[in-house]
């Protein structure tokens, strides 16, 4: 989206009405199948497996989070 778009919509619609849009449009995407490329679809099933034998260390979703919310504290 063009820096001027997005000043148009920041100008045009309350933060509300900016995520009741975000939430509309999100709507209609639902419906859609999503669809990878063969390269990402190799990336994805190589992951999974990884996953599966272990191979890969993961990270709770609270830690992840935290880490999240102290990067962006410190902008």
């Amino acid at each position: 989206m063009t820096d001027h778009a997005l000043r148009l919509l920041h100008e045009a619609l309350t933060p509300g009405e900016r995520e009741a849009l975000v939430e509309a449009l999100s709507a209609t995407l639902q419906d859609q199948p999503a669809t990878l490329g063969p390269h990402w679809e190799a990336v994805v099933r190589d992951r999974i497996a990884d996953l599966a034998e272990g191979g890969v260390e993961t990270v709770p979703w609270q830690d992840v989070e935290a880490r999240l919310r102290r990067t962006l504290a410190r902008r």
